[in-house]
Parts: C-alpha cells; structure tokens; sequence
C-alpha cells in the first residue's frame, strides 16, 4: 500500500477533493490496484453525517418542547417553517461566497436554527397574548409584531454583525471559520425575513380557517337545535 499526502493551496479541501476525483476518474488502473480518498476528507464526512443526524434530533426535540409549551401541534409546525427556510438561506450564502457545505458550516446552521426558532416563538407567544386579550386576529399580529420589532430585529443584527468579519478571512486559521460565518449570516437573514413576514401570514391564515371551521360548526348546531325544536 502506498500513501500519498498533499496540502491543499487553495479553494478548500471540497475542491481538493473534487480535482483529485477527476485526475483519478482519468486513470486507466491496472487490476488490483485500488485509490481511496482519505484523511481530512475521511474525518470530514463522517462529522458531517454525524451534524446531520443532530440537527434532525434537535429540530424534533424542539417540535416536542414546543408541542407541550403551546399545547397545540399547529403552533410548533408554524414555527419550524423557519427551518428549511432558514436553512436554505445559510446554503445560499455559502454558495454566494464560494464556500462549500462543510462540517464547520454545518455548524453555524445548527445555530443559526436555534435562534430564529427562538425568535419565532418569542413572537408568536406576543401574538397569542395579544389574541387571549379579545384583539382580532389582524390586531394581535400587528401589535405582537410590533412589540417583538426591535428585540428580534436587534438580536439578528448583532449576530450577523458579530461574525462578518470571519467571513474575510482575517487573521491566522481565519478561512477555517468562513462557512460557519457564511452558514450563520445567510440563515440569520432568512429567518429574520421568514419571521417579519412570512410567519405571521401563516399565523393569521391558520387561525382564520380555525375560525371559519367553528363558525360552521355553530351554524351547524344552531341549524340542529332548531330542527329538534321545531
């Protein structure tokens, strides 16, 4: 067996990776004779499919926890719309600043999930709080929203402000912490817009129909009760 070691000199180990993919694809290996990637490469992908085994824990831990909090399922599932959504953003942001979807931005997702499911449920539990008070529903949004702006709002601005500068590379090992940057900022942004807008709508459509259906439920009853009476 023979071992062959190199240093990557730029674009990160995924493109290392890729490039001595296709030099190996274009090889005409005698039989027998075997080439396996390892290394970093090896370590790289069994973390990442350790990472992804906990987000996807994490995420249902916290649909549970939010089920008992709320004591509802429609509230947890509103909230975990953030995620995917979330998430795609970190993806893209990668994607943007030529980064690849490595441990270390798996990372920053994972964190970045966490606080915009925070920031979801900070602001739907004002929007409850307001529609336990008697307001409508599109009086308890606003006013929720409303309340929660600045705290939400200034909570994402710090967090990207904070890791901006990882995302030049600056210092000694700095390009090691870019995708997490990236992963964190481009979530970060997602989830704010996800939950300015987006959650909100969803809210308010839910509960509409919830409306709706109880409307037609009284109805319904009325409709029965008068028929037995008459």
């Amino acid at each position: 067996m023979s071992v062959v070691e190199a240093v990557a000199e730029r674009g990160g180990l995924t493109q290392a990776t890729e490039d001595v993919q296709g030099r190996i694809a274009g090889l005409d290996l005698p039989p027998g004779i075997q080439v396996t990637i390892g290394g970093a490469e090896a370590e790289q992908e069994r973390t990442t499919r350790e990472l992804t085994l906990v987000a996807v824990l994490s995420v249902a831990l916290v649909f549970l926890v939010l089920a008992g909090e709320f004591a509802s399922f429609t509230t947890p599932l509103l909230v975990m719309l953030t995620v995917p959504l979330a998430g795609a953003g970190g993806v893209l942001f990668l994607w943007m600043t030529g980064q690849s979807l490595n441990a270390v931005a798996l990372i920053g997702i994972i964190v970045m999930i966490g606080m915009a499911d925070n920031e979801a449920v900070v602001k739907l539990d004002a929007i409850q709080r307001f529609r336990e008070q008697g307001y409508s529903i599109e009086d308890a949004v606003i006013r929720g929203g409303h309340q929660r702006l600045r705290a939400i709002a200034m909570t994402s601005i710090t967090t990207i402000t904070g890791v901006l500068p990882l995302v030049f590379g600056w210092g000694s090992g700095g390009e090691l912490y870019q995708p997490l940057a990236a992963g964190v900022i481009g979530g970060s942004v997602t989830a704010l817009a996800v939950t300015f807008f987006l959650l909100p709508t969803a809210y308010a459509w839910v509960e509409r129909r919830k409306e709706a259906r109880l409307a037609r439920s009284g109805d319904a009853g009325r409709l029965t009760t008068q028929g037995v009476v008459g």
